[in-house]
């Protein structure tokens, strides 16, 4: 048996809607290479479509058509799929490892074959106003078990739910999740608002470690994720950090930046402390867009960026953008804070958005209550140069 492709569910998808029937030797493939769940897959038990124990209530989305709805309702309103009804899932620790890992059966549909498909067609009778084409239901036989393949096309309009409350729902197919969508997103889709990208940066990984050579040294090692929370793809996101310190790679500050500038106290350019411009590194194997939900992260690692901490409660701070491809950039605080006396080797990480605020960079010293800067100058909201 030959192994799947990684694109095999979509592949699988493509050949049920061209008109081929799918085989118990398709359903065995899935399940002895563990083919995962993804935005065009989901298993769905047999045990889970009991008509006794989940009696066939329309729009209730816990009974058998209603869970078959919600599953083609959020396919129809992404990119299309496969529902297989009759996989299950187990998890298991792997035999080395330990690592929990998901493994797949045949259980087969409680039902008989026909009373099965005729229950999968009348739950999407109340989605036909809105669907494209007629999902495509196939019954197959696999080794005595009952396996139902829905195959369902991408819609050119949205297809909504009626629950048993006469509330109206819309359902997403989200990676490997189907969640319905809160009603501003549907607004915005329908209306065709909010163009840009909305993303949530985190510090995940940021870290200031003591140096191995200059005790009193901390090395900086930057770390953040941009997460995609709505539905407009982040096109070719890069990202960059204004620091204090000169460092190694990092790339001299453009004319643009030092336009918006503001050094306090107002030193003379001639003598603006060292603070630089450092492209973040996009992880290995991350490039291109982001698409809704997704992530990406970013780093610079580097034993040369150094804060002095001295024994006092002190405090480093960055500027943080991120950028997409036609967007204007989204500017964030970095900040580490070190505690004084015994909390010298203790410290917090935060990152927050800034909106219309200028974000500080440099490093203080706490002394008798009050901040004293070593490198006090603030980026204003205008885009720093963008690596390409």
């Amino acid at each position: 048996m030959p192994k799947p492709k990684p694109d095999y569910a979509y592949e699988f998808l493509s050949r049920t809607l061209a008109g081929t029937k799918p085989t118990a030797e398709d359903i065995e493939l899935l399940v002895s290479e563990r083919v995962p769940e993804d935005l065009h897959l989901d298993y769905k038990s047999g045990k889970e479509f009991d008509e006794e124990k989940t009696p066939a209530t329309p729009g209730n989305p816990t009974t058998y058509r209603g869970k078959v709805q919600r599953f083609v309702a959020g396919f129809a309103n992404s990119d299309g799929g496969l529902l297989v009804i009759g996989v299950g899932e187990v998890k298991k620790p792997n035999a080395h490892t330990g690592k929990e890992e998901v493994h797949l059966h045949v259980d087969g549909v409680q039902l008989d074959t026909e009373r099965a498909v005729l229950l999968t067609k009348e739950a999407v009778i109340g989605l036909r106003p809105y669907l494209s084409s007629h999902p495509i239901i196939h019954p197959v036989d696999v080794g005595g078990e009952l396996v139902l393949v829905v195959a369902v096309q991408r819609s050119d309009s949205l297809v909504i739910c009626l629950e048993v409350n006469k509330s109206i729902v819309h359902y997403l197919r989200i990676h490997d999740s189907t969640p319905s969508a809160p009603g501003y997103l549907v607004e915005d889709i329908v209306l065709g608002r909010r163009r840009r990208p909305q993303f949530r940066v985190t510090h995940e990984g940021t870290t200031a470690e003591q140096d191995s050579q200059a005790k009193e040294w901390r090395t900086v090692n930057v770390e953040i994720f941009a997460t995609n929370e709505g539905l407009v793809w982040m096109h070719e996101p890069c990202a960059g950090i204004v620091t204090p310190m000169r460092t190694s790679g990092s790339v001299m500050i453009s004319d643009r930046l030092l336009d918006h500038i503001q050094v306090i106290p107002p030193f003379p350019l001639t003598k603006l402390p060292e603070i630089q411009h450092l492209p973040l590194t996009a992880g290995v194997g991350e490039a291109g867009s982001v698409g809704p939900f997704g992530k990406r992260g970013f780093s610079y690692r580097s034993s040369l960026i150094k804060v002095p901490t001295m024994g006092v409660e002190s405090c480093w701070r960055a500027a943080v953008y991120v950028v997409c491809r036609d967007q204007p950039p989204s500017w964030h605080q970095l900040q580490i804070r070190w505690g004084a006396g015994q909390e010298f080797r203790t410290y917090t990480v935060a990152i927050d958005p800034v909106g219309d605020q200028p974000a500080v960079v440099g490093f203080q010293w706490m002394h008798q209550g009050a901040w004293y800067p070593a490198f006090p100058v603030e980026p204003m909201d205008a885009p720093p140069f963008v690596p390409k």
